[in-house]
């Protein structure tokens, strides 16, 4: 074959495929929005990997002194935010709704963590990892997340005042409600509590609690109500999710030098492997659980209280979690491999839980009522 000038086709040079400038800006621009969105998980990613490279900086007795910068400096910041965040008068006037509180806290505190116990105890007649079992009757145990769940419940239509106020009680429930739990589930075949008495141990952790959590809530309450302006003219300057996330990063880094510090830390694939499986099964199971309870019909419930039951009893927060952790097993060397499940479950919280604003969006919006 020859072309129209009489050359063959095959001499003729290949010219190159123009390149369309909008399509890769637009694939540039959906890069950059998805690291913004995931950029916590990435940190948090970072963050362990930089720990498995250079476990001697932050491990306690190292250079940075994390046994106090992080125990008593970063923990102690994370809460002073949450007590300048805090909607008291929204908790205030939403309190009065009592049956949609039991529920999520029934079976955020209650029925969560026994379930979890009874798998676990299951699971420990497997060649799984004891401490990774133990993380899962941890991750069971917190309360609900304090903002991401407030946020989905909004997205889909939900009611957020509600969300709000179980994010609030939630977590203030947990600060005494978590640790017995941690004790009390934890039994001594999957991790020993240091050798202490639990009466003893239980105390320590309470005046710990009070000193690194409780204390810097109600400072940042108090600030709250003397200055409400300036406390919103700061939030317009600094971002207190952000710091909050980046503090909480600093935690999990920190937490995650002592745990490869560990020589004798071993972890098969398999294992982690199942985590992550059962994370995902145990997402699934609460939210549908939460959504079958909250429709029976003696409740009353709206679309609108579905939903925000749903983000908030099945979520789990890590900005309590991780803390808590630290506190209860302090000086076990295996506390990072404890919060793996909790660290797998908020990824599989976020990610799920975004694939399913838009079906309860549509669900709320197709309510006959509304």
């Amino acid at each position: 074959m020859t072309s129209s000038t009489g050359e063959p086709l095959a001499s003729q040079p290949l010219l190159p495929k123009a390149s369309n400038p909008d399509l890769n800006s637009t694939r540039v621009s959906r890069l950059t929005s998805t690291l913004k969105k995931q950029w916590f998980l990435i940190s948090l990613m970072s963050g362990i990997i930089f720990a498995y490279l250079y476990p001697s900086l932050g491990r306690k007795g190292g250079p940075l002194k994390t046994e106090y910068t992080v125990k008593y400096g970063v923990v102690s910041l994370i809460f002073l935010l949450s007590g300048l965040s805090m909607k008291t008068r929204v908790l205030a006037r939403t309190i009065m709704m009592w049956r949609l509180h039991s529920v999520v806290q029934f079976i955020s505190l209650c029925l969560i963590p026994f379930f979890v116990y009874g798998v676990s105890k299951l699971l420990n007649l497997t060649p799984i990892n004891k401490y990774l079992l133990a993380g899962l009757i941890v991750m069971s145990s917190t309360p609900t997340t304090i903002s991401s769940n407030v946020v989905m419940t909004k997205a889909a239509l939900g009611n957020e005042s509600a969300a709000l106020t179980n994010a609030t009680l939630g977590n203030v429930l947990g600060v005494f409600i978590s640790p017995l739990l941690f004790y009390g589930l934890i039994s001594e075949s999957l991790v020993p509590h240091s050798g202490s008495d639990t009466s003893v141990g239980l105390l320590r952790v309470f005046i710990e609690l009070g000193i690194t959590v409780i204390l810097p809530v109600i400072i940042g309450q108090i600030i709250q109500f003397i200055a409400p302006n300036k406390v919103a003219f700061l939030q317009t300057k600094v971002n207190f999710s952000t710091l909050n996330s980046l503090s909480l990063s600093t935690l999990i880094w920190s937490v995650f030098c002592d745990t490869f510090s560990n020589q004798e830390l071993q972890i098969g694939v398999g294992s982690l492997l199942s985590i992550i499986a059962l994370d995902a099964m145990f997402f699934a199971i609460f939210n549908s659980f939460s959504f079958f309870v909250s429709r029976i019909p003696a409740f009353g419930f709206s679309r609108p209280d579905t939903v925000a039951i749903m983000m908030c009893a099945g979520t789990k927060t890590v900005s309590l979690g991780i803390p808590l952790l630290n506190l209860l097993f302090e000086g076990n060397p295996n506390i990072g491999v404890m919060t793996i499940p909790l660290l797998v479950y908020h990824a599989e919280q976020l990610i799920f839980g975004a694939i399913l604003i838009d079906y309860l969006k549509s669900w709320v919006e197709s309510d006959p009522e509304l």
